[in-house]
């Protein structure tokens, strides 16, 4: 592990040479000694919010736990970087954070396996929160991957004048 260590390697944000979140050995260690030595809870959540380049709170809540009391998403992800879960904060506030590129992959790959029935609903609850939080761009990509192109186009279309404002 200490050579998926970022600080021993020259391009920190760069996954290991030769290794990928599909090597057996990688998914095999992370199976069964981080993701399942975690609560039920803890694993849904894992799992649901690898589907987001990036984490905050309140987006986590929204995608992963729609139905948690408000504040949940944020004491997740406090828990899991506590707990070293793979999780690097992307501002000094700890607002923001990002799944250790090969442990995102892993999860993805294994929500995408185990639960592909979700999968629209994810992308759907993610761009419906990017969208009412201004985040157009990445609300799009969700709005894609639903596969439901006409509420994608819908959700294009509505936005296309903020967007070029935006821009």
């Amino acid at each position: 592990m200490a050579a998926l260590s970022p600080r021993y390697r020259a391009d920190p944000a760069a996954p290991p040479e030769g290794l990928s979140a599909e090597s057996a050995y990688l998914a095999d260690f992370l199976a069964e000694e981080v993701l399942n030595r975690q609560p039920e809870e803890v694993q849904q959540f894992l799992l649901r919010s690898s589907i987001l380049e990036t984490l905050t709170g309140p987006l986590c809540e929204a995608v992963a736990a729609p139905n948690a009391p408000l504040g949940y998403g944020t004491l997740m992800l406090r828990r899991l970087y506590a707990e070293n879960l793979f999780l690097t904060p992307l501002d000094e506030q700890h607002h923001w954070y990002r799944y250790h590129r090969l442990f995102a992959d892993f999860l993805l790959q294994l929500q995408t396996e185990t639960n592909p029935e979700e999968m629209p609903m994810l992308h759907r609850r993610a761009a419906e929160w990017l969208e009412a939080h201004g985040r157009y761009d990445v609300a799009f990509e969700h709005a894609v991957a639903t596969g439901d192109s006409e509420w994608a186009a819908t959700l294009m279309e509505r936005n296309e004048f903020t967007r070029r404002c935006w821009a």
